[in-house]
């Protein structure tokens, strides 16, 4: 369910949002590569500055748990 909720407040540029949902995705045991393909899916219907930022978002929420998309 965090994954799902991390791509819908990613669609919709809620960082804050998105950064919590990232949190809670990786605490419950989430992989990396799990998010980036699911936020790979907002390339088409959102468009390619949506999935930078949402990287963007992820790369700032790093650590403390998180690892870092790159």
């Amino acid at each position: 369910m965090e994954l799902s909720l991390a791509v819908a407040h990613a669609a919709k540029r809620n960082a804050p949002a998105l950064t919590l949902h990232i949190r809670r995705f990786f605490a419950a045991g989430g992989t990396a590569p799990a998010l980036a393909e699911a936020l790979a899916y907002l390339l088409l219907p959102c468009g390619g500055p949506t999935l930078i930022d949402a990287v963007d978002t992820w790369a700032a929420a790093a650590g403390e748990g998180v690892p870092s998309p790159y």
